[in-house]
């Protein structure tokens, strides 16, 4: 409930209001019919004129009353429910399997800047790309799993690393769908999908449409994004 806004129906609070003291007027007539007793007329007439101001001024305090309540209950609920709501984010990632984060890492870009070798650090921080064909992991085929280098979360399986043919390691899916994000890129003037680490942030390369079976998807990633841990 925290994610979707609460509507707040004050014509409608006040329309009721109004009903409420129509039906209490209808009822107050009726029961003094079926008793038999009649109000003389200059009674009703006193009567109208002085209970009607005292009707709106009842109305008048009320209303203002129901109305902050209201909205006291619904600022309150709402806010139950976003904390709930982020607990249980926070709790998904921590509670991960397989290659699933386990709570994000947050670094200054300084602090990043510091724990990267520069080279690194232009392609996992600043979204650079590396030269083709010069990659460390760009032919090399080995049986292991291969990290983010800043954080060491595993994103991709070596079965799952194919000849593209690109100059770049590519891979036809993540080791799990929760290890990487995607984001559209539109950089150099070129329409991309940018693939980064679920757990860091950090730039791993982009996704293209022309790969292999199953999936038919091509993760082109730099190999500085990536650590590779042989089994």
């Amino acid at each position: 409930m925290g994610r979707h806004q609460l509507n707040i129906d004050l014509g409608g609070l006040l329309w009721r209001l109004q009903w409420y003291e129509l039906q209490y007027n209808m009822d107050h007539s009726n029961n003094h019919r079926a008793s038999g007793w009649s109000r003389p007329a200059t009674m009703t007439t006193r009567y109208c004129a002085t209970r009607t101001p005292i009707m709106s001024r009842l109305t008048r305090a009320v209303l203002p009353v129901a109305i902050s309540a209201f909205i006291v209950f619904s600022v309150a609920l709402s806010l139950a429910c976003s904390a709930c709501t982020g607990r249980d984010g926070e709790r998904s990632m921590q509670e991960g399997t397989g290659g699933e984060p386990k709570g994000r890492v947050v670094r200054t870009e300084q602090e990043w800047r510091k724990i990267l070798p520069p080279d690194r650090y232009e392609i996992l921080r600043a979204k650079g790309t590396e030269r083709a064909f010069s990659g460390e992991y760009e032919d090399h085929w080995d049986d292991g799993v291969y990290h983010c280098y800043a954080c060491d979360l595993p994103l991709f399986a070596s079965k799952t690393k194919f000849r593209s043919g690109s100059g770049w390691p590519s891979f036809w899916q993540p080791i799990t769908p929760d290890a990487v994000e995607e984001h559209e890129d539109y950089s150099y003037g070129m329409v991309r999908i940018e693939v980064t680490c679920a757990r860091c942030g950090g730039h791993l390369g982009h996704v293209f449409d022309d790969g292999p079976p199953p999936t038919g998807l091509r993760y082109c990633i730099n190999s500085l994004s990536l650590k590779f841990v042989p089994q």
